[in-house]
């Protein structure tokens, strides 16, 4: 039998607030659902079960997890190797761990990975998601803070974008910007006065969370 020759995709993600590119640690950003100013520290998540889509519908996997950072120099780029060449018509993959991931000690021990622990009184796995920073209401003088964060293995964010992606023998690319602003508004408005500015452990914020992350990554 003849071998298929392998190629390389890279893969990098973009951050965004409605357009602009993010600035971490800069009180830059209105979330226009509430009204407030906010700014963001960290964002770090881990995308796993990354597939291209085959134009029959059956898919190819081509990496377990990978934990992304933004702003760390690398954090939002890398690359797969070893994948059969030809034309693809979609990639697909998740914001967070599959189930059989997402147990504490199941990673590398890192200090990436241990410090996306999932708080122990909320369950054991990691943290999916966390987009973190401050904000402040109209009238405030100092900043309050805030943690986005999903976790537990109802709130898989799952993705499925139908764009051709073609694996030849040189290193092909895939883009994609993930807008902030949008985990905060839609299809649901989340104000951090009402649900709070935490949202770990509790399942009524993370599902508002879950469905409007649904459309806060776009391929580009």
């Amino acid at each position: 039998t003849v071998e298929t020759p392998k190629g390389t995709l890279s893969i990098d993600v973009a951050y965004s607030v409605d357009g602009s590119p993010l600035l971490l640690d800069t009180l830059l950003y209105v979330d226009d659902v509430a009204g407030y100013a906010y700014m963001v520290n960290d964002v770090e998540y881990y995308l796993s079960d990354i597939k291209l889509i085959r134009s029959d519908s059956s898919e190819i996997s081509v990496r377990n997890y990978q934990f992304m950072k933004a702003g760390r120099a690398g954090g939002s780029h890398f690359t797969i190797s070893g994948i059969d060449t030809g034309s693809y018509c979609g990639i697909s993959f998740n914001i967070g761990l599959t189930p059989s991931l997402n147990t504490f000690g199941k990673l590398p021990d890192i200090q990436d990975n241990q410090s996306m622990q999932w708080p122990a009184q909320y369950g054991n796995g990691y943290y999916f998601f966390r987009f973190s920073g401050g904000f402040g209401n109209p009238g405030d003088t100092s900043l309050l803070p805030f943690e986005m964060a999903l976790g537990d293995n109802d709130n898989l964010v799952a993705y499925r974008f139908y764009s051709a992606v073609h694996i030849g023998l040189q290193t092909n690319s895939v883009a994609f910007e993930m807008n902030l602003n949008e985990w905060l508004k839609h299809p649901n408005d989340y104000d951090f006065n009402i649900y709070g500015p935490f949202s770990a452990g509790n399942p009524v914020a993370m599902g508002l969370l879950k469905a409007n992350g649904a459309d806060a990554v776009i391929i580009r």
